[in-house]
């Protein structure tokens, strides 16, 4: 049990480590095969692109939009669940 609850935590804690090494090579490096563990020559090329791009004004507006749809859903589900609470239904189901 011990083993599998090892691997299992490697395998997770894996994924966490290959994007953050993927995030400081450059983008020819990152994609060869066989596959770079560590990066030889870092570089933070890909840290300037994230920060002088749109990137981060695409971001908001997905949280935007991501939190606009949660409301409307929430208050669209609530007039629907007052709606259907104050419904006379005529016959038990069964």
């Amino acid at each position: 049990m011990i083993i599998l609850l090892g691997l299992t935590i490697f395998f997770i804690f894996f994924h966490f480590y290959w994007i953050a090494s993927g995030s400081f090579k450059l983008q020819d490096v990152a994609i060869t095969i066989p596959p770079e563990w560590w990066p030889s020559t870092p570089t933070l090329e890909n840290y300037e692109k994230l920060f002088t791009s749109n990137t981060l004004r695409w971001f908001f507006n997905s949280v935007f939009i991501s939190v606009m749809t949660t409301f409307l859903v929430c208050a669209t589900s609530a007039l629907a669940g007052y709606a259907l609470a104050k419904k006379k239904i005529s016959r038990v189901l069964r």
